[in-house]
């Protein structure tokens, strides 16, 4: 069991390689209107990523990742295992200059996420 998905992205900016990386997540934990959050599965989820560079500061992330959520049914109010298959894809590009966090929202125009320097 991993303790979550890590690819180094300074590695790839600075070689043009490209990276992947695969493994078991009990639970994932993301930032959210300014707190973190933990996402916890039913099971280990599975996920695999491979990150691909296009040229310059930008890089194309694609994969899957299979998490079993456990949700509360609507009907019955009782506790259920809703099994999910999901398939990743999106365009990254690098900014230095960006702010933290790390991420920002690609806007509509704009189809590209953006990665800040870690602080």
């Amino acid at each position: 069991m991993t303790q979550g998905p890590h690819i180094h992205l300074g590695n790839l900016i600075r070689t043009l390689a490209d990276a992947h990386a695969e493994g078991d997540v009990e639970e994932l934990r993301y930032w959210q209107g300014g707190k973190e959050q933990v996402l916890r599965f039913a099971a280990p989820a599975h996920y695999r990523a491979d990150v691909n560079t296009i040229g310059g500061d930008e890089m194309y992330l694609q994969g899957s990742f299979r998490p079993t959520l456990v949700m509360e049914c609507a009907r019955c109010l009782r506790e259920v295992e809703v099994p999910l298959n999901l398939k990743l894809g999106t365009l990254m590009r690098y900014e230095p200059s960006s702010e933290p966090p790390l991420w920002k929202r690609p806007k509509a125009a704009k189809k590209c996420w953006s990665l800040a320097t870690p602080t």
